[in-house]
């Protein structure tokens, strides 16, 4: 997701990238396309604890990793990446449990029990 705002005359782009290790990069690029068109800062934000089928991980610190990498082999200037804020959040469900692989598959398995097939009200009133 992908928000343009203006705070105090400077435009700021923010993404929030919430389970796609594989767009990060992406995401920086899509930052300096931004600064070339005039916006001042960036901001994305990353989970810290992205649940999946075989467990989490921590798309920050990949993200944190992934900067510096753009800093020592040349993708964006100095100046450019500088003005990206990258911030860790952690995801937690409606009632405050902290999301797992394990909560994730118990939320997922709620959701297959909550959803009836196609033409299952057809056969109950049939």
């Amino acid at each position: 997701m992908t928000l343009s705002s203006s705070l105090q005359a400077k435009k700021i782009v923010v993404e929030v990238e919430k389970s796609n290790r594989e767009k990060i990069l992406y995401d920086f690029m899509k930052f300096h396309i931004y600064f070339g068109a005039d916006a001042d800062f960036a901001l994305l934000f990353l989970p810290e604890n992205w649940a999946h089928s075989s467990g989490e991980t921590d798309l920050f610190a990949e993200g944190k990793r992934h900067y510096q990498h753009c800093l020592k082999f040349g993708f964006g200037t100095p100046e450019s990446l500088g003005r990206i804020l990258l911030v860790g959040y952690k995801q937690y469900t409606v009632d405050g449990k902290l999301i797992t692989s394990d909560v994730r598959r118990s939320l997922i398995d709620v959701m297959k029990r909550q959803q009836l097939p196609e033409n299952e009200e057809v056969r109950k009133e049939g």
